[in-house]
């Protein structure tokens, strides 16, 4: 079976590399066995104002972090060496009253600040907010039509339209302000999507966005594996987009997943996943998890933030406990620390002659 033709192109902005630049966990961890996470993702609420049908984030409630319980939860991540935070969801941050105080709160802190939004409903002082404060904003529009955009997200022409509205302003608004911010939005690829991928390509780049990030459409048992003839107009859509790459428009794909899907490689290199040591993942109902694919499975319940601090609960052994229990088969294959596992996997097996390189 053939491959995908290569995706990769310019900055590269979920590179495993990334790992490399804190020296200083990867060395405690090596040495202990434990370290604080560098990165913490929050959902501040589980309510969302789109309807993919698909998602992966649905909750069966609307619980939202009280704000004054926000700050604390954050001051208390900064205390523990936490260097950056992302909204994600859950639902989407978008819907969390207040957004944009929250945003402003984490930049204050002194920590690096992110967000992922279907970028429907941003007011004013959001996208104020994230053009001020936010290393990132990543939208999850995973459309390059209206027609595409009712299949991943179950909303008419009028939302697609009224997201693509809020994303020119946005970009317009960084030029005007001179923001840095890097700005990007997703592509899902599934057997229903595959014909849109140049219209995404396309579309993306013309709304002056930094760069694509393509993605199989992802479950909790893994990606869908595509046929020989999927592949061909796949590797057909994607040879046209890459006429559109060029040095300020990135496109980029998570290699490990895509390999999975168009090839059928599900080998795990690893027994162990010791990616979660460095990443927290904290619910909308304040429960901490080893990261978003086991969030809500109580199994994996490190705590709840309502009952103790993230000290007392990252310290505990009921949290040693859920990481050693990881059962893989509760894990999506691959997973988004594939790479990173593999990578950590490595650093501790013994290997002879290790002086010289």
């Amino acid at each position: 079976m053939s491959g995908i033709i290569s995706l990769k192109n310019g900055v590269d902005y979920n590179s495993s590399s990334k790992l490399f630049r804190h020296l200083d966990r990867l060395n405690e961890w090596d040495k202990k066995g434990e370290v604080y996470p560098v990165t913490a993702s929050i959902d501040l609420t589980n309510a969302c104002n789109h309807h993919c049908p698909l998602c992966i984030g649905v909750r069966p409630d609307n619980h939202s972090i009280p704000f004054e319980k926000l700050k604390e939860i954050v001051l208390q991540l900064k205390e523990d060496g936490a260097q950056a935070i992302g909204f994600a969801g859950g639902g989407d941050p978008s819907c969390y009253p207040k957004l944009a105080e929250a945003i402003r709160f984490v930049k204050d802190q002194g920590m690096d600040v992110g967000i992922y939004t279907n970028c429907y409903l941003l007011s004013d002082d959001v996208i104020s907010a994230i053009l001020d404060c936010c290393t990132y904003l990543r939208i999850s529009l995973d459309a390059g039509s209206p027609g595409i955009f009712k299949l991943t997200h179950g909303m008419d022409e009028k939302a697609f339209n009224k997201v693509l509205e809020n994303i020119k302003k946005i970009v317009r608004l960084r030029k005007e302000l001179n923001k840095k911010i890097t700005i990007g939005a997703g592509y899902l690829v599934g057997p229903h999507t595959k014909t849109g991928i140049y219209d995404a390509v396309k579309l993306y780049k013309e709304l002056g966005m930094d760069y694509i990030r393509i993605r199989p459409f992802f479950d909790g048992t893994g990606v869908e594996q595509f046929n020989d003839e999927d592949i061909g107009i796949i590797n057909d859509q994607v040879e046209k987009s890459l006429e559109l790459k060029s040095a300020d428009f990135s496109i980029t794909y998570p290699e490990h997943r895509m390999d999975w899907m168009l090839k059928g490689n599900k080998d795990r290199p690893y027994k162990k996943c010791h990616g979660i040591s460095f990443v927290a993942e904290i619910t909308a109902n304040q429960e901490l998890y080893p990261c978003c694919h086991l969030s809500g499975n109580k199994r994996y319940l490190y705590g709840s933030l309502k009952e103790n601090s993230f000290k007392e609960i990252w310290n505990s052994q009921k949290r040693k406990d859920a990481v050693d229990s990881i059962d893989f088969r509760d894990c999506p294959n691959p997973c988004v620390f594939n790479t990173n596992n593999k990578i950590l996997w490595d650093l501790k097996q013994k290997v002879p002659h290790e002086n010289f390189l």
